[in-house]
């Protein structure tokens, strides 16, 4: 169905220009036209209920983990929900614009409105940040997967014994230190985390991991729930330091960790195009979704710092084991799974990307110089005419179906460990989970939408050109305080 949000169809931010003439529509100022503008408006199918069900999925994600961390850096509560909130409010009003954008140049997304707006080289940018912010939630997917999975196999591993000979001392306490260290350390399950992704750098059908996006809604949901019924069942368990002494550089931290909470402006347009009726329904839809995932990031907020205090994790999931072992393990459990998935879905968006890029910069193409040919040999291989299979051009269909998955498949695997670099050089998951909300939520769900707006709109009020030209200023100088807090901490 068209409601469903999974990533077994990668998403091609580069590919949605073909309902755009760009040789011949464009102005003498380098913008572009729509040709045919109801020929880009998809015909949705999704009731309100499940468009609200499909944005909350893309907001409560892995964002929540750090909501707890966010109010020991912010030094208190109030501070807290007031960024909360000013993050609340300000994407809000950026999807709501966005929606008001997509309907009226009947674009299905982004790279649509950025060719618009801002010509092709505004598409590139805008394609290139859409990358940029896949590839570091890769890195954080990794960084989660390893940090979760070090949390269950610690316990298991860390007592585990070997049986020693005196002659064999020395080297057994190697041996013993190495599986030590691989199975229960954060850096060392990156590691075993990425070794179990190898093999899906050699998938091409996503379909069947796509299930396994199920797993991170009941992760997300079992958390809120452990945490709050802990928060309220055990006050006995109730942390005694929860006043917060911070630091300039954390609470610029804090904002980056909070914008990413709200930071699904990328998939809005899937959303609001799979609705019925989406110039009537959309904003119903993101205000019933608002308070949902607001809330949510209030109750994880307050009851994960009141449980734990100052002693609070980056990722309250780690947490959970202290107050029960058995449920730390399986919350932790779940995320790792579902971080994995979710690597393993969104590699290959980032593989069709880079590829697009090198053709775009540099007219390289890595499936195949010879499209035309394969497309040939691709029609003979599967005629049902005998003599057109027994040609000899039909080889290379095979011959150029290997090149092709090999180069596809070596792609993958330098994307994997390009992140897995990045996962164990940077500090943690507060400093990447920052840099995604900083700079990337920013500047694609609060700057670009109230950009695209103010451009050719001659029916916008004065109230809502102040309204937008306000936001990109605030949005602004709170990625920038974002950013230098992440990189100042990373530092630290």
């Amino acid at each position: 169905e068209e409601a469903e949000l999974t990533s077994s169809s990668p998403p091609n931010f580069l590919g949605g220009m073909k309902h755009f003439d760009v040789s011949s529509s464009t102005t003498g100022s380098g913008d572009v036209s729509p040709v045919d503008t109801h020929a880009c408006a998809p015909i949705g199918k999704s009731t309100r209920m499940q468009a609200i069900l499909n944005t909350t999925n893309v907001l409560l994600g892995t964002g929540l983990l750090a909501l707890p961390y966010t109010v020991r850096c912010t030094g208190g509560y109030f501070s807290c929900f007031f960024v909360l909130m000013a993050a609340s409010g300000a994407t809000l009003f950026t999807a709501k614009i966005l929606g008001k954008e997509l309907q009226r140049r009947q674009a299905r997304g982004f790279p649509d409105l950025a060719l618009y707006t801002f010509g092709h080289r505004g598409r590139i940018a805008v394609a290139i940040l859409l990358y940029g912010d896949i590839f570091l939630c890769l890195v954080l997917f990794i960084i989660i997967a390893g940090t979760n999975a070090a949390a269950v196999t610690n316990s298991i591993f860390l007592n585990a014994t070997i049986q020693q000979d005196d002659d064999d001392e020395i080297v057994i306490d190697a041996v013993e230190s190495m599986i030590q260290w691989l199975f229960s350390t954060p850096t060392g399950c990156a590691y075993l985390m990425a070794a179990a992704l190898l093999p899906a750098t050699a998938l091409d059908d996503l379909s069947t991991l796509s299930k396994f996006s199920a797993v991170g809604t009941i992760a997300t949901v079992s958390l809120v729930l452990i945490v709050t019924i802990a928060a309220i069942a055990r006050p006995d368990a109730a942390a005694t330091d929860i006043t917060a002494s911070t630091t300039d550089s954390a609470r610029a931290l804090s904002i980056g960790l909070t914008l990413y909470c709200f930071a699904g402006h990328a998939l809005f347009p899937s959303i609001y195009w799979s609705l019925e009726e989406p110039e009537k329904d959309w904003n119903f839809v993101v205000n019933i979704s608002y308070v949902i995932v607001t809330i949510s990031c209030f109750v994880v907020a307050s009851a994960g710092y009141l449980l734990f205090g100052n002693q609070v994790s980056e990722q309250i999931s780690v947490d959970v084991g202290k107050i029960d072992p058995t449920t730390g393990a399986i919350c932790c459990a779940l995320i790792a799974i579902s971080a994995l998935s979710k690597f393993a879905l969104e590699l290959q968006p980032v593989a069709l990307g880079i590829e697009e890029l090198f053709e775009l910069f540099g007219n390289i193409s890595f499936s195949s110089q010879k499209n035309k040919q394969l497309d040939d040999a691709t029609h003979l291989v599967h005629s049902d005419d005998e003599n057109d299979r027994d040609d000899p051009k039909a080889c290379l269909f095979f011959r150029w179906s290997v090149i092709k998955k090999s180069r596809g498949i070596t792609l993958r695997i330098g994307i994997l460990f390009a992140a897995l670099v990045c996962a164990v050089s940077l500090p943690g998951f507060a400093i990447v989970d920052s840099l995604l909300g900083a700079i990337f939520a920013t500047l694609i769900s609060i700057v670009f939408p109230c950009a695209a707006s103010l451009y050719d709109n001659s029916a916008l009020t004065n109230r809502h050109k102040y309204l937008c030209y306000m936001t990109i200023f605030l949005g602004i100088i709170a990625g920038t305080c974002g950013t230098w807090g992440a990189v100042v901490e990373a530092a630290e």
